[in-house]
């Protein structure tokens, strides 16, 4: 939700960091405009934050950083019909423009935005 780029902490992370790694390389989100959690207001939730990156293809990058999971309501846009968490592979429904789904604690979403 930062802008940046992840680092494992111990060796253990390196696959799971190295996941987001190929992500961000596959959707060219370096190259993407970056537009920061501070200046949206696509979250409902207090303490579920959202960026996104603006290319070619727009990804979205949700962290709850809260102690407890909360569904979230995301303005997406009425042009998106569903979303993809890029890192489970799970896909959700889109609704009018509004993605709800239950954001668990400390657990970062990557998530594809497509029409």
């Amino acid at each position: 939700i930062h802008n940046v780029h992840p680092v494992p902490r111990v060796l253990t992370d390196l696959d799971f960091v190295s996941g987001i790694w190929r992500i961000y390389e596959a959707r060219n989100m370096d190259s993407a405009e970056f537009v920061p959690y501070w200046r949206t207001d696509v979250s409902d939730a207090k303490g579920v934050y959202c960026s996104f990156y603006r290319g070619k293809q727009t990804t979205a990058v949700v962290s709850n950083l809260t102690g407890s999971d909360k569904r979230a309501n995301l303005k997406v846009g009425e042009e998106v019909r569903t979303v993809k968490d890029l890192l489970s592979g799970e896909s959700f429904p889109v609704s009018g423009g509004v993605l709800s789904f239950e954001v668990k604690r400390f657990t970062p979403y990557i998530l594809a935005l497509e029409d």
